[in-house]
């Protein structure tokens, strides 16, 4: 007697990720997830997937996950730290601003 689906704790790889991590292999591309925004490299993608994909949810893997080159990610870095490093210049002119009230 065959297992009921419900009780297979087996779970396939959502539609695409194969096919994103073959390609993300061949260009030497890291895989950019869009929602969370964090790099993976190919075998990450492959090691982790079942953690990174929700059970029982539905996904399109070529809208949420991009495929970047190198020098795309550390742009992608470099914009980032950019935004942070404006965001601590403006909350240090803030505290300084409360410190010299009156």
């Amino acid at each position: 007697m065959e297992t009921p689906a419900w009780l297979n704790k087996e779970r396939e790889m959502p539609y695409g990720v194969d096919v994103l991590v073959r390609t993300a292999k061949q260009n030497k591309c890291l895989i950019f997830c869009v929602s969370n925004r964090c790099f993976y490299t190919p075998q990450e993608m492959l090691d982790s997937w079942e953690s990174i994909f929700p059970r029982r949810t539905e996904i399109n893997v070529f809208e949420r996950f991009k495929l970047k080159t190198p020098s795309q990610a550390l742009d992608i870095c470099s914009k980032w730290q950019h935004k942070v490093q404006d965001i601590m210049d403006s909350t240090i002119e803030k505290i300084r601003e409360v410190e010299n009230a009156k």
